[in-house]
């Protein structure tokens, strides 16, 4: 039987502190949906912004709707999905990862049921297990209908109506279900609590069971299913008062419990007393503070005569994870000393600004927050840290800081939570601020798009106790040092970046536009407007010369007809313009971006020469391997290794790969041996990758660098760099497989060839394309904290307004003599692909 289509709806409202693991609830799912999305109901929280924009570039969709009502935001997330089945969930609800895999079962072994719904764990501010009643009108009329997590057809919610959006209507659960079961819905329950319900003081399960707002939502209910409820009048009866006697059984019970644990909590009050009385009369204090009773802190410096301050170590380690930031033109407070460290050969210049006139490492002699007569869009980055708290008009500063940056800069900054005043001249009269989470968001909301912006909270009670007593970093373990309390940080850290569109332009919100559902990112101004256009990102590899069949490669003459075609019929556009189209929900419909992956040197021979004739721009995503004179991707040499005609040992001997063995003679042997060999190569980390690498060259006879398929060198990517039309993108230092290693490697081949790529173009690398096409969110996440915009996937399909910028869809144009390109790409743009 093939599976049921589901799609998983999460209803949102102010919820991002829960909203991620709801999300992960579903991701994690042993069968996974046909349809995620998250619907927010015009969410006013930053954070809860934030973590929407995260989740989007992480491939979910976010349907955004005015402040309506979790029944209007339900409404609008079916309208939005086509599955058969359905399930809503709350964002600080979780699934248990076997939640669909069940709930599908059982609609399978009974194809008649309408919905399924299940147990479930309260968790939060209470903890029970609470079963729903089997499907019915009375019993559901006593005990409570199925809760709204139950996996449903679409077909319920058509008949039915929909929830009813109506403000003094009935209780929008009960009122759904019940009016299911009066049109003869069938459904089931599972024994097993898959539904992990989360217990909030502030919650509409609160909210009902006040007596006066219960009392209100139920009058509405049973005048509105009187019809279906007064033909059980008896039954319910008899049940409701079998179902009151047993509360009370449970009252007493509970009572009874309450009293024995208070009685416990006294005597264990009267023993802790006593205890403490013991103490004091053998001199011993409660509570021993040893060498912190004191007055005065063991350094009035922060604890820099005894080492590095704490708030330093926190500082320096958010500076290393964004190092790569750090390039281009550099803006540093006070002294370049972390410019020079953390950028290193990436900075080409570094000013220093500083309100000292008598500094003579400045270059800037200025208030920030007076700074107007520093020139706009100069800066790469700009570090500054721990400045604000010593600036009053905080926000004048920060709008100085976005204003000096290029579109795409970054500002690193740190911020105090904690700490002494400033021990400087004017430290009691110009120390002015400590910060909190909420009020950097909001400062930092104000200037930059909310989605543009990251704070990571450093530190912890210890780490803020040790630096006001004024030791130093290396006095705490670093397990003190790396435990992160958010209620009690030591130091903040913000990056945030300046969007590519903002040179003399507003700022960009992801506020929720009033009156309107938009699946999109909303752009402040009055010029507002959603295109339902539909856009292509075409993926080539290679461009050989008429009469070469090279693999991967599409004849040049081809390729000159297919540019054409696009010049003719769509509209060609550079891939991080149609990037920002898809963001702004501004899509001109049959909107292409040409891209070339790996960087081959036939782009430049071949492609470029025709992309400039048909004047069509195009991005070329390449890795650092040119740095390696010679080199030819493992891949390359995998296919003239076993390529048919080339003679071979009768045994295939590969030390790195664990394979010794004989291997026979004819295509299919050869074949299968092929495919195991790219198996593990395709796996394999880099250093054993080159050793298996030169071990097959070594058992093949292929000759290393003779006869290669030609890469572009350093030179060449700059020559690609410097052709007009032509942008370059990342693709990885040495083209692994991301998610099939840890983060650091990751970040470390992510970030490498960002800085090696933007050292030869001269610029800002702003788009990435994913290795294989293959990522997790943990790369998603290190693609944009390594300060990329635009990412693409091998996932086929259109772009269109309000899609994840670090998830659009590319295809692969077909390999042939391009007989059916009009046709195939047609079928691309109408989505019969």
């Amino acid at each position: 039987m093939t599976p049921a289509p589901v799609a998983v709806v999460i209803t949102c409202f102010n919820l991002g502190r829960t909203l991620r693991e709801a999300a992960d609830s579903v991701l994690g799912q042993t069968r996974p949906p046909a349809e995620r999305l998250i619907v927010d109901d015009g969410s006013d929280d930053l954070y809860t912004l934030q973590e929407e924009a995260k989740l989007q570039d992480e491939g979910w969709r976010i349907l955004r709707t005015p402040n309506r009502g979790v029944s209007a935001a339900r409404n609008a997330g079916v309208r939005a999905t086509s599955s058969p089945w359905l399930v809503l969930l709350d964002a600080d609800d979780v699934l248990e990862p076997s939640y669909l895999e069940r709930m599908l079962a059982r609609v399978e072994e009974d194809p008649g049921l309408d919905f399924v719904s299940c147990s479930m764990r309260a968790f939060g501010a209470s903890a029970y297990v609470w079963r729903p009643p089997d499907p019915g009108i009375p019993a559901s009329c006593i005990w409570g209908v199925v809760h709204n997590s139950s996996l449903f057809s679409r077909r319920i919610w058509e008949v039915v109506g929909g929830f009813d959006e109506t403000p003094a209507g009935p209780e929008r659960e009960s009122d759904f279900w019940m009016t299911a079961l009066e049109h003869g819905f069938r459904g089931a329950v599972i024994d097993e609590p898959l539904l992990r319900y989360r217990v909030r003081e502030a919650s509409l399960y609160h909210q009902a069971i006040d007596a006066a707002a219960h009392e209100r939502l139920m009058e509405a209910f049973y005048r509105k299913h009187w019809d279906a409820v007064s033909r059980h009048a008896e039954e319910m009866l008899v049940g409701k008062e079998a179902f009151l006697l047993s509360l009370n059984d449970h009252l007493a019970h509970v009572s009874r419990e309450i009293d024995q644990l208070r009685g416990e909590v006294d005597r264990l009050r009267s023993r802790t007393a006593g205890s403490v009385a013991d103490l004091q009369r053998l001199g011993e204090p409660s509570f021993d503070l040893g060498e912190a009773r004191r007055t005065a802190p063991l350094s009035a410096r922060w604890g820099l005569e005894r080492g590095t301050p704490i708030d330093r170590v926190y500082i320096e380690q958010f500076l290393e994870r964004h190092k790569g930031d750090i390039r281009g033109t550099v803006l540093e407070v006070k002294d370049p000393g972390y410019t020079r460290r953390f950028g290193g050969e990436a900075v080409t210049t570094c000013d220093v600004i500083d309100i000292d006139p008598l500094n003579a490492q400045a270059t800037i002699h200025a208030d920030l927050s007076r700074a107007d007569t520093i020139p706009g869009d100069k800066y790469d980055a700009f570090v500054l840290t721990q400045t604000l708290g010593l600036i009053y008009d905080v926000r004048a500063a920060l709008q100085h800081a976005f204003r000096i940056l290029k579109p795409g800069g970054v500002l690193l900054c740190t911020a105090p939570a904690a700490g002494r005043l400033s021990h400087e001249d004017r430290g009691l009269d110009g120390d002015y601020w400590r910060f909190t989470e909420a009020s950097l968001r909001r400062l930092f909301a104000e200037v930059f798009p909310v989605d543009a912006f990251e704070i990571t909270g450093f530190g912890n009670v210890l780490a803020d106790a040790a630096f006001l007593y004024g030791l130093a970093g290396h006095e705490l373990s670093p397990a003190e040092l790396a435990a992160s309390d958010p209620y009690l940080p030591l130091v903040y850290g913000v990056r945030a970046v300046k969007p590519r569109a903002a040179a003399g332009a507003g700022v960009r919100t992801t506020a929720a536009v009033a009156g309107t559902t938009r699946e999109v990112k909303a752009t402040t101004g009055p010029h507002l407007r959603t295109l339902n256009g539909r856009a292509v990102i075409l993926a080539y590899h290679r461009v050989s010369p008429a009469g070469d069949a090279a693999p991967r490669s599409i004849p040049a003459p081809v390729f000159r007809a297919q540019m054409a075609y696009l010049r003719k019929h769509c509209r060609p556009m550079p891939l991080v313009q149609l990037a920002d189209a898809v963001r702004d929900a501004d899509v001109p419909d049959r909107a292409v971006a040409v891209t070339f992956d790996d960087g081959y040197l036939d782009l430049l021979t071949e492609a470029v020469p025709i992309l400039l004739e048909c004047e069509v721009p195009a991005t070329a995503f390449v890795t650092s391997e040119g740095e390696e004179p010679g080199y030819e991707f493992w891949w390359d040499l995998v296919g003239r290794a076993f390529a048919p005609g080339r003679a071979l040992p009768g045994e295939l001997i590969l030390p790195t790969a664990g394979i010794h063995e004989p291997l026979p003679t004819g295509l299919p042997a050869r074949a299968a041996a092929r495919q195991r060999v790219t198996e593990i190569l395709y796996s394999l980390p880099e250093a054993p990758r080159k050793r298996l690498e030169r071990e097959l060259a070594e058992w093949s006879g292929v000759q290393p660098g003779l006869e290669r398929i030609a890469i572009l060198d350093l030179e060449g990517i700059a020559r690609l760099a410097a052709t007009p039309g032509i942008s370059i993108g990342a693709h990885g230092a040495r083209h692994l497989c991301l998610p099939l290693h840890s983060e650091d490697v990751q970040r470390r081949e992510v970030e490498e060839n960002k800085r090696l790529l933007e050292g030869i173009a001269g610029c800002p690398v702003d788009a990435f394309a994913y290795p294989f096409g293959e990522r997790r969110p943990a790369t998603v996440r290190i693609v944009r904290e390594s300060g990329f915009t635009v990412g693409v996937t091998v996932a086929p399909g259109v772009a269109t307004a309000g899609m994840p910028p670090l998830l659009l869809p590319r295809c692969e144009v077909p390999p042939g003599d391009g007989t059916d390109f009009e046709a195939w790409l047609e079928s691309v743009f109408d989505g019969s692909l």
